[in-house]
């Protein structure tokens, strides 16, 4: 009797095993690199949703006697995020930068506020010529069209090419959801970008970029990149998000691009 149900347990671990067996080579025979990632476009590839409730701090050089302060406006038009709030002298939260070190890639982030209406900023995000990373040679983007869900409303397909020693080729997707609001008054946008296919020199790259209302005139930014190159180093990784934060600031919007 024992020795039967020794090799029935045996059997069924034999069993388990071969069916592992087959999902993983199944899995892995599946895959086409040369096919845009489709992830959940509807949720960020790295990072975590900056649109936590948010304290500004406290002003030690605040007199006590009252002194005029701008005016609060309506709860629906002021909605602070982690990286963006009104300081209680009227100014606005300043850009903070970090980056570090995973076992597989380096990674940077940051967030802060653009003094920029949020469609405005979205308009400058869908300018793929501006927005072409600026070690890059030259690039070249297709629209796409076969959207993965209901709140994508703008998908590109990008190449890119660096004239170094060698040239180096490579490829991205970039996905536009829409998180709350409409197209043409949009509240929240997040944007994803994973390198899909290319050179081996880039064996990893992704990130996520929120954009969200602060108040009619002002968009908080937050943006997570994670990537594991050749010569790219935390710094390398950490420029990148400033890089993306100036050309926000200060680069011509794509307003025919937007939904």
């Amino acid at each position: 009797m024992g020795l039967c149900l020794t090799y029935g347990r045996v059997f069924r671990a034999l069993q388990v095993l071969f069916i592992l067996a087959i999902t993983a080579s199944t899995s892995a025979c599946g895959k086409d690199l040369s096919t845009p990632i489709r992830k959940d476009a509807d949720q960020p590839f790295v990072g975590d949703d900056p649109e936590l409730p948010y304290t500004p701090p406290e002003n030690p050089d605040r007199p006590s006697s009252p002194d005029p302060e701008p005016s609060p406006l309506p709860p629906e038009k002021y909605r602070p995020t982690k990286y963006c709030a009104r300081n209680p002298d009227g100014s606005f939260s300043i850009d903070r930068f970090a980056g570090g070190e995973a076992k597989t890639y380096k990674w940077g982030n940051g967030g802060g506020c653009i003094m920029r209406p949020l469609r405005e900023v979205w308009a400058v995000s869908a300018n793929q010529p501006v927005m072409k990373w600026n070690d890059v040679t030259r690039s070249s983007y297709t629209r796409g069209f076969d959207l993965p869900s209901p709140h994508v409303v703008l998908l590109f397909n990008v190449h890119y090419e660096v004239d170094d020693f060698i040239t180096v080729k490579w490829d991205m997707s970039w996905s536009h959801s829409l998180q709350r609001g409409t197209s043409t008054k949009p509240e929240k946008i997040l944007i994803t970008y994973a390198k899909y296919n290319g050179t081996s020199y880039i064996e990893y790259w992704e990130g996520s970029i929120f954009i969200s209302q602060v108040t009619p005139e002002v968009t908080s930014l937050f943006m997570q990149n994670q990537i594991d190159a050749s010569r790219t180093s935390v710094e390398d990784a950490v420029a990148t998000v400033a890089e993306v934060f100036h050309k926000l600031r200060t680069q011509a919007p794509a307003w025919q691009e937007l939904p």
